[in-house]
């Protein structure tokens, strides 16, 4: 897609029909609302779907502040309690009180606020609304219940964020970083561009066995995708780091996929990243991101220490099958990783469930 399609939000607002490129997935904008009282807030919401899971991108206004972004999905309310009670069972027990926390999940989210407005939208016209802010310890999450008019309740996780990461994927664009800005949230493409890059690089300015060439291209893609992946997480690079750093010292003395130890260092490497991730707060937001370097502390180490042996220690002349017993062991391993990475970062969202707006 060339850059002239794809920009962020602080070049323009979204539209319905436009796709908006986010948390590792494509958005499709269905709907947009505003939400607002007199007492100078006021929000526009753009619903965003994909798949089955359904989610509101808002861009909240109040006084004299810049506008900021938020997004949130919707969720089921089922899992969620207010003193040990169902949210319906407390709201029907305390008319016009707020509660002092809710729970969800196990998480405790403390409640901040109230806002009441008037949503208003094409399809429904205009609503009384009242939301409740609730926070979590770290006051990065946010968990939002709507108590409409009609009676209906709604519960929304979400969390602030930089204009810059929500890319509009079909729309003109005036900057010429808007590619390589929608390429760094997406590990896989970037990879591939990379190993092409360092390939040609390679070949044209070294007279170097094109082993050599392969092994430097793959190892330095790997590793600058991961740099561009870091800058998305910067607050996770410490931990990924560390990991490929153990992994170095470990795999040098336990093979990675022939001894007990090391097979369960290749696994156990991604699973305290992904978990240390989901901690922290960033594998909803980056879920591909995450799920990268996730794979990336267990495989960067065994790449290099297979193409270590390859070179020190296979004989001469070497074959291509050779070369993939060097690399097959990091694939499998970081293949392995990515899915033990999505199995820990998934999370429940709203599914078949389409509501008329969200406010945080």
């Amino acid at each position: 897609m060339p850059a002239s399609d794809i920009i962020d939000v602080s070049v323009r607002d979204p539209q319905v029909d436009d796709r908006l490129r986010f948390q590792d997935r494509t958005w499709e904008i269905t709907n947009r609302a505003t939400y607002s009282n007199d007492k100078g807030y006021r929000t526009i919401e753009w619903c965003c779907e994909t798949a089955n899971i359904e989610a509101y991108l808002l861009k909240e206004f109040e006084g004299d502040r810049p506008p900021r972004w938020f997004f949130t999905r919707w969720l089921s309310h089922s899992n969620a309690t207010i003193d040990g009670s169902s949210i319906e069972t407390w709201v029907k027990k305390h008319p016009g009180q707020t509660p002092a926390a809710i729970q969800y999940q196990g998480v405790l989210y403390t409640y901040k606020d109230k806002t009441e407005g008037i949503y208003e939208n094409d399809e429904l016209g205009r609503q009384n609304k009242i939301t409740w802010d609730c926070w979590d310890m770290d006051h990065r999450v946010n968990l939002a219940i709507e108590l409409w008019e009609s009676g209906r309740i709604d519960l929304y996780r979400g969390s602030y964020a930089e204009a810059s990461n929500f890319i509009l994927l079909n729309a003109p664009a005036d900057h010429p970083f808007a590619q390589l800005q929608a390429l760094s949230t997406d590990p896989q493409s970037a990879m591939g561009v990379l190993v092409v890059g360092f390939f040609l690089f390679f070949l044209a300015a070294t007279t170097v066995p094109f082993e050599m060439i392969l092994a430097w291209s793959l190892s330095l893609a790997f590793a600058g995708v991961a740099v561009l992946a870091l800058m998305q997480v910067p607050a996770l690079t410490v931990s990924a780091v560390v990991l490929v750093a153990g992994g170095l010292f470990f795999f040098g003395r336990f093979a990675p996929l022939t001894t007990v130890p090391g097979f369960v260092t290749a696994l156990g490497l991604p699973l305290i990243f992904a978990f240390y991730a989901r901690w922290y707060g960033h594998a909803e937001e980056h879920r591909n991101v995450v799920q990268y370097l996730a794979a990336w502390t267990s495989a960067m180490p065994i790449m290099i220490h297979g193409f270590y042996i390859y070179f020190h220690y296979a004989p001469g002349p070497r074959t291509f099958s050779e070369m993939l017993m060097a690399i097959l062991p990091a694939a499998i391993v970081g293949g392995l990783g990515a899915v033990i990475a999505l199995v820990i970062i998934s999370e429940d969202a709203g599914h078949g469930h389409f509501s008329p707006g969200a406010s945080g």
